[in-house]
């Protein structure tokens, strides 16, 4: 029995951090208590996107989901800035924390899929 990890077990181990921090930004500002509005609405709609697609990747890898989460990471880097919550000290952490560990989850996961190391050695993957 082979109990070593594959290249495809840590990715989907990594899809599943994510739809952790997915879970924690959806609910984040229920649990807060400070972020209303614009702010709040943010999370819960990039928090159930995040959660979706990664649960999507999971079960059906494809690469445009990284990017649209790798997408997804950068918007919430700037969001605070530009949608106006920037000066909500936890809120605005939370969404830079959050968007930044998103962001490098999904580019490395993309990276991975297109390398494919545990073919035996890194190479590309071949279309057809």
């Amino acid at each position: 029995m082979n109990t070593k990890l594959q290249g495809q077990d840590w990715i989907n181990i990594i899809l599943g951090i994510n739809i952790i921090l997915g879970i924690w930004l959806f609910f984040f500002p229920i649990y807060l208590n400070g972020a209303h509005g614009v702010a709040a609405w943010n999370s819960y709609i990039f928090g159930a996107i995040v959660i979706i697609l990664s649960a999507i990747a999971i079960f059906k890898s494809q690469v445009w989901e990284e990017w649209i989460i790798m997408a997804i990471g950068i918007w919430l880097f700037f969001s605070p800035m530009a949608l106006g919550y920037f000066n909500n000290y936890d809120v605005t952490l939370n969404s830079v924390d959050l968007g930044t560990v998103i962001f490098f989850i999904a580019m490395w996961a993309a990276t991975m899929r297109e390398l494919k190391p545990w073919n035996g050695h890194l190479r590309r993957s071949q279309k057809g």
